[in-house]
């Protein structure tokens, strides 16, 4: 059996804007939290947090108790939907 759920993605143009420097930027992966709403059947970012990270040309590593501090220290946690990250000069594909 198969479920499909149908949602609309609206992403802020700050938002996109950030994530277009910094892809075009850096010369290694890197990853931010989605911030934003669901409403009705629209899925809305509308702010990204950038986490301590270590980074490189193919992978993108977060710890545990940088994830725990940001879940304490900031408000915007209570909005995340989801974790986004580059791929470098790779194209778009889900990450294993």
């Amino acid at each position: 059996m198969k479920a499909e759920i149908n949602f609309n993605v609206s992403i802020t143009e700050d938002v996109l804007k950030k994530i277009e420097v910094i892809t075009s930027e850096l010369k290694t992966e890197f990853a931010g939290f989605l911030i934003g709403e669901v409403k009705d059947d629209v899925i809305t970012i509308n702010d990204i947090i950038f986490p301590k990270q270590s980074v490189s040309g193919g992978s993108v590593d977060i710890e545990s108790k940088d994830v725990l501090t940001l879940r304490s220290n900031d408000k915007r946690w209570k909005n995340l939907l989801g974790l986004w990250h580059s791929h470098v000069s790779m194209g778009t594909f889900w990450s294993g």
